[in-house]
């Protein structure tokens, strides 16, 4: 690991020349307007921005505190040689861990050099998807998740620790809200001031110079005009700063863990030097700046690092657990039901069972609409961090794919196998009571769905790669993590996509397995969105990221997410105008 060491010593040492305020501000500022075109020019040569920005970040936080720092630069030679410094280490890992990495002749011992390279690939690609991909969800998702899951673990939480998840979801509500309020403020056009005499302009100077203010600042303020616009774009990351003063409509208790248990300071942390190492802002990320005021990294990440925190918290007082994977399972099987069920409101005439009973086993979800039979079971299932040795990782990444999706797909089968038989058949309750009788000679479109709670990466996406089919004729089924799945069905009811058009989705879509390089399954979806198509050729298929730009896009006029957040403002015509 030595040429890596090195290299990524001699970045720790650039980075941590910048004073820790500064540089956070300008990080964040980029992370905030991540897909604005301004920022392109910083963002252009990195291999996954957030992730690397955080990396940045976290090198800076975790180096010497300096008496005397340089100034930030984000253009120019020294942003340069840092992305060139981000660049070697990459190719250093491709060549010496990862793709690329000669392989060990044990290897051959048992596994032919095609099912070496299979795995090779899985672990590089696994790798790639959990640490170079940042959250792909929206927070109406992740707060839904925050309020169902620990819902039954509230109680217990106030007895022990003084607040719950409610509470939690409030506090973030406060400082989003505080955040939106700043950023609408800039956004929104004001009254124009009454334009003053040059004394009065003089005067209102010198008073703002007497109050401390720095000349630009007694400039700003006494300008005619509503300046805040060019603070904004100066500084996006003005927003997210808050103050304690900000906290004290929450109680004590709830304020303090927050700032105890999601605040980090520039404070040396020797250990800290490469990418796939732990990021603790990834957990803390609230920086406290040397005013005293706390600076939010990204609010997503706050979000997450919330739901893991009450996760810790909720494992730490039951005694039983499994309850926190049952609350789990029991979110992800009622949301899957509700998805599905809202979409197919197009066909008054589908049917839709949840938790069925086929041959005295229980099954998640059917549904039967007009010729199209969906066949869907709901995983929650785990994915655990990958090693850095992609030769190593198999073992581990093929444990967690057959506790989830293979058994989803063999679970599915199950339930297809019946529909292939062209046999009438029954599904009951419970109680063995007759839901509903089946003439499988109704159906021409049968298709399986494995809906995941997380995502799985380039394994889930191309499932050639790990599943084998229990029958050659079979067809892959649609594997996909529940957010996604939510996202995907929105946006075609959103674009007017008719059930029509899901059902060749899916038909095109079990196509591509055995011929795609992607991790993430949005790229797919906002492809098909875009173009209502896939262009197939006989080479390897890749989505480019810009391909799920297309949700963001339709996120800022509003998705359809029950509760969607500032949908008011989404439609305001005057915001419009400005993306």
């Amino acid at each position: 690991m030595g040429n890596l060491e090195s290299i990524a010593k001699e970045l720790k040492a650039e980075i941590g020349q910048y004073h820790p305020d500064l540089f956070a501000s300008r990080i964040v500022s980029i992370i905030h307007g991540l897909t604005h075109p301004w920022n392109q020019s910083v963002i252009k040569e990195l291999v996954s921005p957030l992730r690397q920005l955080l990396y940045l970040l976290n090198l800076n936080l975790t180096s010497p505190v300096k008496k005397e720092y340089k100034e930030v630069f984000f253009e120019g030679s020294d942003w340069t040689h840092l992305v060139g410094l981000l660049k070697q280490m990459e190719i250093i890992h491709q060549n010496e861990y990862g793709e690329l990495k000669p392989f060990a002749d044990e290897l051959f011992s048992d596994l032919s050099e095609d099912e070496v390279l299979r795995r090779r690939l899985i672990g590089v690609s696994t790798y790639n998807a959990f640490f170079h991909q940042g959250p792909l969800h929206f927070e109406e998702q992740l707060i839904e998740k925050i309020a169902e899951i620990f819902k039954n673990f509230n109680s217990e939480l106030k007895i022990k620790f003084g607040w719950d998840s409610v509470e939690f979801l409030s506090l973030y509500d406060g400082l989003d809200n505080l955040r939106q309020d700043k950023e609408d403020s800039a956004l929104m056009k004001k009254p124009q001031k009454k334009e003053p005499s040059l004394e009065e302009f003089k005067q209102n100077i010198n008073d703002a110079l007497k109050n401390g203010k720095s000349f630009q600042e007694a400039m700003m303020e006494a300008a005619p005009f509503d300046t805040s616009i060019f603070e904004y774009q100066s500084n996006p990351s003005s927003v997210n700063i808050f103050c304690k003063a900000d906290l004290d409509d929450f109680s004590e208790a709830l304020s303090d863990a927050l700032l105890a248990n999601f605040t980090v300071k520039r404070a040396e942390i020797d250990s800290f030097q490469f990418f796939s190492q732990p990021n603790q802002i990834l957990k803390k990320p609230i920086y406290e700046l040397g005013s005293g005021n706390y600076l939010i990294v990204d609010y997503r990440l706050l979000l997450s690092a919330m739901f893991s925190f009450l996760q810790q918290k909720c494992s730490e007082i039951i005694k039983k657990p499994n309850r926190l994977t049952s609350a789990k399972d029991k979110y992800l099987e009622t949301k899957v039901t509700e998805v599905f069920t809202d979409f197919y409101k197009q066909d008054k005439n589908a049917k839709i069972f949840s938790s069925y009973y086929l041959d005295g086993s229980e099954r998640d979800l059917l549904v039967l609409s007009k010729d199209t039979v969906l066949i869907i079971e709901a995983k929650a299932g785990n994915i655990r961090e990958p090693m850095f040795d992609p030769d190593k990782a198999y073992a581990k990444i093929w444990s967690d794919f057959k506790d989830t999706i293979d058994y989803g797909y063999e679970q599915t089968f199950s339930v297809k196998e019946k529909f292939l038989k062209k046999q009438s058949f029954d599904i009951t309750d419970d109680k063995k009571k007759i839901l509903h009788s089946i003439d499988p000679g109704i159906y021409k479109n049968v298709f399986s769905i494995i809906v995941t709670y997380n995502k799985f990466g380039h394994a889930q996406n191309d499932l050639w790669l790990m599943l084998d089919l229990f029958d050659e004729d079979d067809e892959y089924p649609w594997s996909v993590c529940v957010d996604d799945l939510e996202i995907f069905l929105l946006a075609m009811k959103k674009l007017n996509f008719s059930l029509a058009d899901f059902t060749r989705y899916l038909k095109l879509r079990s196509q591509l397995h055995g011929n795609l390089v992607v991790n993430d399954e949005g790229r797919v979806m906002g492809h098909f969105l875009t173009n209502k198509r896939f262009q197939y050729n006989k080479v390897t298929y890749r989505f480019v990221a810009s391909d799920d730009i297309i949700f963001d896009k339709l996120y800022s006029t509003g998705l359809g997410f029950k509760n969607e957040r500032r949908l008011t403002m989404k439609l305001d015509p005057r915001i419009r105008k400005l993306y």
